[in-house]
């Protein structure tokens, strides 16, 4: 699978790149990730009080999500592996403090039954403090650091409530089976750990690595 970057005219299928994002509050967001230490695993903190702290915080959620609710949060960890997709009603805006690399999707590739190839995805490089939009419907999932170790720290901007609670009620009908948190659909690999706690087993084939990218 070869790689290529958000600022490819082909990212446009997934998302935009907010390129205009005054530069002293990316800095800031950056900073106040790169302030916690990074776990083993990964860790998400959906709502981040020292980012709501940070001076055009609160224009910017404005700006992401016209005056609705906003989740002001970040993901943290160690990932070199695809190990799921999922996608949302709206948008969400990420921007890492160290490259990443995304796997995305679009929900027009899931079968009738919630499956999907991982060698059909395709991968994107988002370099460090560049602010990204994935549209409503594009699959993601925690990306992977791109270096060895796989480090990496990421705002994840989203709706208020995204992904914090277990689905009242799951329907049978829709794309009701493959609803593991609120506003998070997702479908996995198997032996994963959302595998484990109940994701849809809908990702067939290799849960590609980096050893499956070409530069």
């Amino acid at each position: 699978m070869r790689v290529a970057s958000c600022f490819d005219k082909s990212f446009a299928r997934y998302g935009r790149v907010w390129n205009d994002v005054p530069a002293d509050l990316v800095r800031g967001i950056v900073d106040v990730m790169e302030a916690h230490p990074v776990p083993e695993g990964m860790g998400y903190v959906p709502d981040a009080p020292e980012l709501w702290a940070l001076p055009g915080a609160h224009q910017l959620a404005s700006a992401l999500f016209g005056e609705n609710p906003v989740q002001l949060g970040f993901i943290s960890g160690h990932n070199l592996r695809m190990n799921s997709l999922e996608y949302h009603r709206a948008s969400e805006f990420n921007l890492p403090s160290r490259d990443v690399i995304m796997f995305l999707g679009t929900r027009d590739q899931l079968g009738p039954d919630f499956t999907m190839r991982t060698e059909d995805a395709v991968a994107y490089l988002v370099p460090a403090n560049t602010m990204v939009e994935l549209f409503a419907g594009t699959l993601h999932y925690a990306p992977m650091g791109d270096n060895p170790e796989g480090a990496l720290t990421m705002l994840a901007a989203l709706p208020k409530g995204t992904g914090l609670s277990d689905p009242a009620d799951q329907p049978g009908y829709g794309d009701g089976r493959i609803l593991f948190k609120n506003d998070k659909w997702v479908v996995t690999c198997e032996g994963t750990d959302d595998a484990t706690a109940g994701a849809y087993v809908g990702l067939i084939g290799k849960n590609l690595g980096p050893e499956d990218l070409e530069r």
